[in-house]
C-alpha cells in the first residue's frame, strides 16, 4: 500500500511510521522542516499549493489529510484546497481527513451524534467547507475528532503547573460541561484502519466513550501532579455537548479505551477495527463501556 499523508505532525507522523513498520510505502509532507529526523521521505512545501504536489511522483492508495485547518486560531491553512488537489492527482484514492468536533452547535451538554445539529457561526461554515470538500470525493472519510490527549499533548499539564501549588485555575467556559476526548495511542490506531478502508465513507465522530467533565479531568490532573488548585469558571460562553461515538465504539467490540492519563503505550496493542474493509458500520452499533 503506498500512502501519502498531508499534514506530518504529531499524529501524521505517528501514522507515518506506524504503517511503515507494517511494509507500507509513506511519504509524508509538511509545510517547513522542523529540523528533527524524518520517520519517513519527506517533501516540503503548502499543501495548498499546486507547485508541492509536482514534487510528489506515482500514484498512491490512500491519501490523509490531518494538517491543522488554522481557522480557530484566525487564519486559513488552504486544507479546502488541498482537498481540491488531492481529487485532481489521485482521483481513485482512499482520502481519510482528521477533521474536529467543534463543527457542533451548542447542545446544553446533550449528545452530539453525526446527525446532530452544526454550528452556524463563521467559524463552523469554514471548517464543514473543508469537510464538505473532502467527503465529496469518490472515496473518502472525514472524521469529526474530539480533544487529542496523551503524553505529547502537555497543554492542560503545563496550565495546571504554571498556577503553582495553590493558585486557581480559570476555566473556559461551565465546569461541568462534558470533556470529550480521544487518546494519542487510540486516534492513530482508528486512522490506519480508516486508511485501509475501514469504517465505509463520509461522516464518523472519533472521541472516547469514557464519561467525564472538564472539572471530573482537570481534578484529576491536579491531583496527579500533587497540586491543591481550585477551579472556577472564567465565564465564557463556549458550546456544551458530548460526543456520541457510538458507530465507531461498535466497531471495536471489547476495545480498552484509554484514559486521558494514560502515558507509554505498548506500539502491539494497536487493535484492528472488526469489519470488512470498505464496509460501513451501522448507526445502531452496540456502544462501549462507559465510566461512571
Amino acid at each position: 500500500m503506498r500512502v501519502l499523508i498531508l499534514g506530518a505532525g504529531r499524529i501524521g507522523m505517528s501514522v507515518g511510521k506506524r504503517m511503515r513498520g507494517t511494509g507500507d510505502q509513506v511519504i509524508g509532507v509538511r509545510r517547513r522542516d522542523p529540523g528533527l529526523e524524518p520517520v519517513m521521505p519527506m517533501v516540503f512545501g503548502d499543501l495548498a499549493e499546486p507547485s508541492t504536489y509536482k514534487q510528489i511522483k506515482g500514484a498512491f492508495d490512500a491519501v490523509l489529510l490531518c494538517a491543522t485547518p488554522g481557522i480557530r486560531r484566525g487564519r486559513d491553512n488552504g486544507l479546502g484546497r488541498g482537498s481540491r488537489l488531492i481529487a485532481e492527482r489521485w482521483p481513485q484514492a482512499r482520502v481519510v481527513y482528521t477533521g474536529t468536533t467543534a463543527v457542533y452547535a451548542d447542545l446544553k451538554g446533550g449528545d452530539a451524534d453525526e446527525d446532530s445539529l452544526l454550528g452556524e457561526d463563521d467559524e463552523s461554515r469554514a471548517l464543514l467547507a473543508i469537510e464538505d470538500g473532502v467527503v465529496h470525493l469518490e472515496n473518502a472519510l472525514a472524521l469529526r475528532v474530539a480533544a487529542v490527549v496523551g503524553p505529547r499533548y502537555a497543554e492542560s499539564r503545563q496550565r495546571v503547573k504554571a498556577a503553582g501549588d495553590m493558585g486557581d485555575i480559570a476555566i473556559r467556559g461551565d465546569l461541568g460541561r462534558p470533556f470529550s476526548y480521544v487518546h494519542e495511542r487510540d486516534l492513530i490506531d482508528i486512522v490506519c484502519d480508516a486508511l485501509q478502508g475501514g469504517f465505509g465513507c463520509g461522516i464518523l465522530n472519533v472521541a472516547s466513550p469514557l464519561r467525564m467533565s472538564y472539572a471530573d479531568y482537570y481534578k484529576v490532573l491536579i491531583e496527579r501532579m500533587g497540586q491543591r488548585n481550585r477551579l472556577t469558571s472564567d465565564g465564557t460562553k463556549v458550546p456544551s455537548r458530548r460526543i456520541d461515538a457510538r458507530r465507531l465504539w461498535g466497531a471495536y467490540p471489547g476495545k480498552p479505551w484509554r484514559t486521558p492519563f494514560e502515558e507509554e503505550v505498548a506500539s502491539s496493542e494497536r487493535s484492528k477495527a472488526q469489519r470488512k474493509p470498505g464496509q460501513p458500520v451501522p448507526a445502531g452499533a452496540a456502544a462501549g463501556e462507559e465510566a461512571g
